[in-house]
């Protein structure tokens, strides 16, 4: 290791962020807490002990993270308070192909399946699944089109076999 190299990570431990809260900081952070996602409580966490004195190595060993990754969220929630803990963003891919799916699926289930030449009278998870991927020329899964219909707030069951209104009963059935 070179020695400028060396002094830089000196001089980054010795200005590791140390934080003071008051007591309606605290509160806010302790609130924050109880209402935020599991990323976002962690990073409050990563505030809350430090104010406690621990240092940016044992808050990386308790939390399993890097020391950058806390001194990151340190140094934003000193500069930005509590919104630097905040994401500005979703991590992930952007769901564009989600997006035209569930388009399709909203055109596609406007009609029975008959109507699109099919001989089931009602829509199956596979059977929305081929349309769609037929439609768009896709091969996306069934747990696509399952997030899909959840996303679009549609609840659906297994389809129950039923004898037709049309169909003879059990009387015309037996035999004489």
């Amino acid at each position: 290791m070179r020695l400028d190299k060396i002094q830089t990570v000196e001089r980054e431990y010795a200005e590791d962020p140390t934080i003071r809260l008051s007591n309606e900081q605290w509160l806010e952070l302790k609130k924050f807490r109880k209402q935020a996602s599991l990323k976002d409580f962690e990073k409050a966490l990563m505030v809350l002990l430090n104010n406690d004195g621990k240092s940016v190595p044992e808050i990386a060993l308790m939390l399993k993270r890097n020391q950058h990754t806390i001194r990151d969220w340190l140094k934003r929630y000193k500069t930005q308070g509590i919104k630097g803990l905040n994401r500005n963003f979703s991590p992930g891919r952007p769901d564009t192909v989600r997006k035209k799916i569930k388009q399709q699926i909203r055109k596609i289930i406007e009609n029975s399946p008959i109507k699109h030449g099919y001989q089931d009278s009602t829509w199956s998870i596979p059977l929305i699944t081929f349309e769609v991927n037929k439609r768009l020329g896709l091969n996306a899964s069934s747990k696509t089109v399952t997030r899909a219909l959840k996303d679009m707030d549609y609840v659906y069951k297994h389809p129950s076999k039923t004898t037709p209104g049309h169909a003879p009963g059990k009387e015309k059935n037996k035999k004489p």
